[in-house]
């Protein structure tokens, strides 16, 4: 549906001549010819600018593909929150929170972890918010905090 559709509740009106008809009369004959010009102009710079942003998006995108049974950690933004509690030094606190397995692959992008029993969060995540564990050794906070009845963290001065 186009916008004109949409918003008006009818189709456009369009002068629609098709390509291999001609006309007696010049002034339609000049009309085609530069709507058809125009509309491969358009398609032109639409797929110009398609290509453009597909290349600056494939500049900062890795391909990250995981396993069933691998160990990663999971972040959570939510965390952050400044309106739960004012800290000063966001930066400092922990980001990522685990390691926790990898149950199961849902989609092309998507893992199901198995987290700790108790907790309120879904357990699927994207793949952009996890993170491989490396190594045995690894000092990052495993439980997760609570959440309330809105969905919003609770976080209790310890």
């Amino acid at each position: 549906m186009s916008p004109y559709e949409a918003l008006y509740g009818v189709k456009p009106r369009q002068m629609c001549i098709p390509a291999t008809c001609r006309s007696a009369i010049e002034t339609v004959q000049d009309f085609q010819i530069k709507r058809e010009v125009m509309n491969q102009l358009l398609k032109d710079a639409i797929q110009l600018a398609q290509n453009k942003y597909k290349m600056y998006a494939d500049k900062k995108r890795k391909e990250v593909e995981y396993k069933v049974g691998d160990w990663v950690f999971l972040k959570l933004q939510p965390c952050r929150q400044s309106s739960v509690a004012v800290r000063r030094f966001l930066k400092l606190f922990h980001n990522f929170f685990g390691p926790y397995q990898i149950n199961a692959r849902v989609g092309s992008i998507a893992y199901k972890l198995t987290l700790l029993v108790g907790s309120m969060v879904h357990p699927v995540f994207h793949v952009s918010l996890l993170k491989k564990k490396v190594g045995f050794k690894y000092t990052v906070t495993t439980e997760l905090p609570k959440m309330g009845h809105e969905g919003q963290f609770l976080v209790y001065p310890v």
